[in-house]
């Protein structure tokens, strides 16, 4: 019941990622300086992203 509502959750934050970070990526007009950073930061936040999804989704073995 709770692994829905960490997919919900993190579906929630990967579309607030790709439309906060990829949209002005892709319909920016600065200089190519700040796109490259743009899509360094937003790669790096994805990545974070999907380690924690994936700790989040691991089963808890019990000693």
């Amino acid at each position: 019941m709770v692994r829905w509502l960490i997919n919900a959750v993190f579906a929630a934050l990967y579309l607030a990622v790709f439309v906060f970070g990829a949209g002005p990526l892709l319909f920016a007009d600065g200089t190519l300086g700040e796109r490259v950073w743009t899509a360094v930061v937003v790669i790096v936040i994805v990545i974070v992203l999907v380690f924690a999804h994936f700790a989040f989704l691991r089963p808890k073995y019990r000693i």
